[in-house]
This record gives structure tokens, C-alpha cells and sequence, in this order.
């Protein structure tokens, strides 16, 4: 049997670099290093070499026997025979799975599956998926794994898109959002506050010119108060060109061409421009602020061209998965949107896809109670972290308890080094 996040912790395996930190707020007694002491090494992830499963035998007595499955990665720092010797009485067998355990999880108990469903993502191998068929208590009316789509994302691991967190006594769903990283960043930006510092993968940046072309400098206001049915739009100043995706207030537009009006600059914008930003057409007022888009937003909402192919956008991804996955589990509940922007990368042909831009809150620890996720280092504003107060919010609506939030990553969008 695969457990899912809410069951109750016995051992939490890491690498040695968060032993302290997380002996903290688990206790001492709970966490067992395995890895070693250095953030510089590829086994820094545990939870990607093995996983822990129980096998339960029933009987008199009935009897729990848990088992280690190796998944074989031929640079795993001895992670799985660490485990062995300190857990002897552990069963332990050996499945070619390419080191991708982050890809293989188990949902909560649902309605027709006391036990929960196994899911896993596209880097799961038929090895593997074949050995947890034989358990059959854990899978699909039709006896198959729940198949989640991960080829978009560079790592390609499930637990960077969906997460199951205890909620009291029942279970939330946590799910990355660029609608939600936008919103906060937008909401900044339009009280004044787009210089607050915030962090990404290439490094420190502001929210402005993570989200404003040219740095922050293509903004301008709306001269004349247009409706929800108007295509042109008087401005004050001339600041956009065609072809750019323009934000202001809650919706999206695209610039079709440009035009004077008495003088004036002027846009011909296509409304509701992103279809996965969920903002329908609105009227804005007189001098309301308007902006051009960066090519990260952007990026985040429609498809785009790298490497030589379209690539579907990550909310389109998010959105369809979510949309198959909840039905398909017997679920009919709304996903938490927690902030989290994605940036393509390309290496090779064989090594392309979706990183976490900022650091991604869905790929978290959840254990007896508590939540810890990645810090995110901004947007700041004086002492409040906006996307970890957003999370905090969002997540104790639902009675999932307020996370804890600490350093623990080597950079933005890899995953907690715990099993």
C-alpha cells in the first residue's frame, strides 16, 4: 500500500542539510538522515531513489510489513541501502523507475477507495506500474494507475503539479497557480508597490519587471472611460506596440493594432485575451493603469515556441489536469491555487520543459499535522512575504493547518530533499 500525506509519520528520511531544521518542528525522534551533508550532490532528493510501501497481511495476528522499493538511479548516493541499515527488518526490492519517485503518490481515502488511488505521472515506468497492479487495492475500477499528464515539466515528477493535504478531517488539494502569482504581483504593482523584491531562478529581481515589459517602464493610464464592449482605447501616453498582451485591472487584452482618436494615442485591443486568466471583459475608468505584459507572464498563459515546437502553456496544462483528474477520482471540489510562475527551459531535445520560476509551494512536506514548504523569497513588502501570506490564507480557509516556510531548496523550482 502507497500512503498518502495525512496518515500518520513514523520516520521522516532527509538529507543530512535539513536534519536540524526540520528535527525542529517534527522532533528529533522523527527524522533519520540519509543522505549526506551536502547541498552539491544529486542525492540531495531521497525521495526520488525509493519508496516506502507496506505490505498488510491479514490474519492472527494481522501483520504490517513495510518495504522499501529501490527505484534504481545509477546516482543515488547510497540513499536506499542507508535505509536498510537502519531499518533491517524492512523488506526491500529493486524496480527500474529511473530514480522518479517525486512521480508515483497516493490520494487521500475517497468514497469508493477506502485505501486511496495511486496516481502517477509520465515518468513512471511499466516496471513499476506493473508492480503496483499486482496490488490491486490501491488502483482504478479498470485496474490501472491514475494517469497523470507530466511530459510539460522538465523534472516531469507529479508532486510538482498536485498535492493532497490533510485538512482537519478531511483533505485539500493544492495545485500551482500562474493566475494567482499574477494576480498577487499585479495588485502590487497597481497599489504602488512594484519595486518589492522578490526572487526567481536567475536570481533577484522586483515585481515590476517580473511583470511589465521593459523592466517596468511600459505602463501608461486610459484617458476616456471605455465599457465592456469597446475595442479601442484612448491613452495618455503612447506606450505599447502591436502584438503586445496588456493587463488592466482584472482583465486581459491584446493589442491588434494602433490608432490616434482627436489626437490622441490610441490601442485596438482584442478582449478577455487569456482564456486561462479567467477575466472576462469589464469597464474601466478614467485613467486606470495599463500595462504591457512580460514574456514570462505571458508565457505562463498561452502556448509559445521553444525549441523548434509549440509548447501548451503550464495554466492549460494545470487546468486540464485538474479538470480530468477530480471527476475521474469520484471528487466535485475546487482545487486551492497556491502562487507559483513556470519558465521553459531548453537544454536538448531530450531535456526540455517547465521549471518552477519561483519557488513551488505545491512540492511540499506534509506530515502528522504540520506543512513545510519552500520559502519564496518574495514579493516583499517591508516584513509580509505576499505568495506565503496568500498560501497561509488560502490553505487555513480550508482547515489545512498554516504552513511553516523555510529555506530549504538549492534553487527555485526544485523539489524538498524528503522522502
Amino acid at each position: 500500500m502507497v500512503a498518502w500525506n495525512g496518515q500518520k509519520a513514523e520516520k521522516i528520511y532527509v538529507n543530512g542539510v535539513l536534519e536540524n531544521d526540520l528535527g525542529k518542528i517534527f522532533g528529533n525522534r522523527l527524522i533519520q538522515q540519509v543522505g549526506r551533508n551536502n547541498w552539491f550532490i544529486k542525492d540531495l532528493w531521497a525521495q526520488d531513489y525509493m519508496e516506502i510501501v507496506n505490505h498488510n497481511r491479514t490474519g492472527a495476528p494481522a501483520t504490517r510489513i513495510p518495504n522499501l522499493i529501490d527505484l534504481q538511479d545509477e546516482v543515488d548516493g547510497g540513499v536506499p541501502e542507508t535505509i536498510q541499515l537502519f531499518e533491517p527488518s524492512y523488506g526491500s526490492f529493486e524496480v527500474e523507475n529511473f530514480g522518479s519517485g517525486g512521480d508515483l503518490e497516493a490520494t487521500p481515502p475517497l468514497p469508493n477507495f477506502p485505501l486511496g488511488l495511486v496516481y502517477g505521472g509520465s515518468s513512471t515506468t511499466p516496471d513499476l506500474s506493473r508492480l503496483l497492479k499486482m496490488q490491486r487495492a490501491q488502483l482504478q475500477s479498470n485496474q490501472e494507475i491514475v494517469d497523470v499528464n507530466t511530459k510539460w515539466l522538465r523534472v516531469g515528477h507529479v508532486d510538482e503539479i498536485i498535492s493532497f493535504l490533510p485538512a482537519g478531517g478531511s483533505f485539500a488539494l493544492a495545485v500551482p497557480s500562474p493566475r494567482e502569482a499574477v494576480d498577487i504581483m499585479h495588485n502590487l504593482f497597481q497599489g504602488g508597490n512594484g519595486k518589492a523584491k522578490m526572487r526567481v531562478i536567475a536570481g533577484h529581481t522586483t515585481v515590476e519587471k517580473l511583470l511589465v515589459k521593459d523592466k517596468g517602464k511600459r505602463f501608461t493610464q486610459i484617458a476616456t472611460a471605455v465599457d465592456a464592449a469597446a475595442t479601442t482605447l484612448v491613452l495618455e501616453e503612447a506606450a505599447f506596440e502591436v502584438g503586445d498582451f496588456l493587463r488592466v485591472d482584472d482583465e486581459y487584452l491584446f493589442v491588434l493594432s494602433l490608432a490616434r482618436v482627436g489626437g490622441a494615442p490610441a490601442i485596438v485591443v482584442e478582449r478577455a485575451a487569456f482564456e486561462r486568466a479567467r477575466k472576462p471583459p469589464e469597464g474601466h475608468s478614467q485613467d486606470a493603469l495599463i500595462y504591457a505584459l512580460t514574456d514570462t507572464v505571458v508565457e505562463n498563459f498561452i502556448d509559445s515556441f521553444h525549441g523548434g515546437g509549440e509548447v501548451v502553456n503550464p495554466q492549460a496544462r494545470i487546468d486540464q489536469t485538474i479538470g480530468d483528474l477530480i471527476p475521474s477520482i469520484g471528487l466535485n471540489f475546487e482545487p486551492i491555487e497556491l502562487p507559483v510562475l513556470f519558465r521553459y527551459q531548453f537544454t536538448s531535445s531530450d531535456l526540455q520543459g517547465w521549471l518552477a520560476d519561483t519557488s513551488n509551494l505545491v512540492n511540499c512536506l506534509a506530515a502528522n499535522g504540520q506543512v513545510v514548504m519552500p520559502k519564496t523569497f518574495g514579493p516583499m513588502t517591508g516584513n509580509v512575504n505576499h505568495f506565503e501570506n496568500a498560501a497561509t490564507s488560502k490553505l487555513t480557509a480550508t482547515g489545512v493547518v498554516a504552513p511553516v516556510f523555510r529555506g530549504i531548496r538549492l534553487f527555485c523550482g526544485q523539489p524538498l530533499p524528503v522522502v
